[in-house]
């Protein structure tokens, strides 16, 4: 016997309509449904998604995927602190593929365009997210302060840090601290993309940390900072 064919979700359906309005109540909608399942994807179709306030991190398991780097735009329209997080993968075993990630104008040095991040206290593993086709950039007059930051510094109990985590074709310019930091990361990968300079940035990779150790890194950089035994 067959069981029901479950199609994935679509962001509109909960009022996320692209190019128009707020994203924030759709997106955070369609994250509780996908929580709850049985459908655990989210898909967005082309065009640009304004935020207007902060928006619920991907949860457990969870998919989210636009139509292409070139394609699908996500972009806050509030202000984010320096060391506020955008999109933000805090759970565990999270997909978010093909779409940009964009500062907008509205932040000059400020804000991390996506965050990875493990804390103590979970007691299970945290990490094993995918990032797959994915750009994280801003205009002329936006910048972030980190375009991607994976931190697992803060999980110091077994298993440490944040781990498994699998980066493919990941594409960042630029940051005014750093286009990219793996701080606290065990056995994370990426493969593909890389790393440069934007404007009024600098295109600087940080892999080290507390906890870093058997991560691998072959992805097109300018510059990378590499503590001792944080790689392979």
């Amino acid at each position: 016997m067959i069981g029901p064919i479950v199609l994935a979700l679509e962001l509109a359906a909960f009022g996320a309509i692209p190019n128009a309005g707020d994203a924030t109540p759709g997106w955070n909608a369609a994250m509780a449904a996908a929580r709850a399942g049985p459908d655990r994807t989210v898909r967005l179709q082309a065009g640009q998604y304004y935020f207007f306030t902060p928006s619920d991190p991907i949860p457990r398991d969870v998919t989210v995927e636009g139509q292409g780097m070139l394609a699908t735009t996500l972009m806050p329209r509030y202000a984010l602190g320096k060391w506020d997080a955008f999109i933000r993968l805090w759970e565990v075993g999270s997909t978010l593929r093909r779409l940009t990630i964009w500062a907008g104008p509205d932040h000059h040095g400020t804000g991390i365009g996506l965050s990875l991040a493990a804390w103590e206290g979970a007691g299970m593993p945290q990490g094993y997210h995918v990032v797959e086709d994915v750009t994280i950039t801003g205009p002329s007059d936006g910048l972030w302060n980190v375009s991607l930051l994976a931190i697992g510094d803060q999980k110091i109990s077994a298993p440490i840090g944040i781990r498994l985590l699998s980066l493919r074709n990941v594409r960042v310019y630029g940051g005014a601290s750093y286009a990219a930091a793996l701080w606290g990361c065990v056995s994370c990968e990426w493969f593909g993309g890389g790393a440069w300079q934007g404007l009024g940035a600098n295109g600087r990779v940080y892999v080290g940390g507390t906890n870093a150790q058997k991560n691998l890194v072959l992805c097109d950089c300018i510059e990378m900072v590499v503590s001792p035994g944080a790689l392979r």
